[in-house]
């Protein structure tokens, strides 16, 4: 394995059809190429084509263990993304999303689309860490907005919809009437919250028939719930 021509006869051979090989047979094969998986760039996409193509879960799960252990993420980023929105097991997810949460935001704007996906997906167990992590970006991307908007609609977790909340409450997030108002009515969450979305509202503008939806809404509440 020292020379590269054996390595890369390895590695080749081995990504061609990764699941062929019995489990004695791919530790051998993984453990010879593992170490150099960090230096040496063919190796290291050989390894990580062959995820795509393992049917056993534990099988994937070992092959990216080795390279997250090995590579630095930024480099790899672009597959480890692909695989994250193909993979089904939510072990191998939550170990590629745990190497991705740590990255910039700002310097890797590819990772908005997948988190505002995460955020707005009911099923995900990574949207509150998406939350927190769009939150501080909302006046940068579109997209971001729509998927906050979102969770103001239609979620009850308080954190949740608390984080949501505190990015589209940024400056230069341009605020729609119907959604801080969906956030006052909502009685699950916290009456923070909801006053902060009161206290929005209440800044802007309103036409006529927007005050009276508004009227309407505070006058179904406990006295001294929110604070006019």
């Amino acid at each position: 394995m020292r020379i590269p021509e054996i390595r890369e006869a390895v590695a080749g051979a081995f990504s061609a059809n990764p699941g062929v090989f019995d489990d004695a047979e791919f530790n051998t094969l993984t453990d010879l190429l593992a170490p150099y998986a960090g230096r040496d760039e063919y190796i290291n996409r050989q390894l990580m084509n062959s995820v795509t193509g393992l049917p056993n879960t534990g099988q994937r799960k070992k092959v990216l263990s080795l390279l997250i252990n090995k590579v630095k993420i930024d480099t790899i980023l672009a597959p480890v993304l692909s695989l994250f929105e193909k993979e089904r097991d939510e072990s191998l997810r939550e170990i590629l999303f745990n190497q991705v949460k740590a990255l910039s935001v700002s310097r890797h704007p590819e990772l908005v689309d997948v988190f505002c996906t995460e955020l707005t997906e009911p099923g995900s167990p990574f949207r509150i860490t998406c939350a927190g992590i769009l939150a501080n970006v909302a006046e940068l991307y579109p997209q971001v907005v729509t998927a906050l908007e979102d969770v103001l609609l239609y979620d009850n977790d308080r954190e949740l919809v608390r984080l949501s909340l505190d990015g589209y409450l940024r400056p230069g997030v341009e605020k729609r009437f119907d959604i801080l108002l969906a956030v006052v009515k909502n009685e699950m969450i916290d009456t923070l919250s909801r006053q902060k979305a009161l206290d929005a509202i209440m800044k802007g503008t309103m036409n006529d028939h927007q005050q009276e939806e508004l009227t309407n809404a505070l006058s179904g509440l406990k006295p001294d719930t929110l604070r006019t």
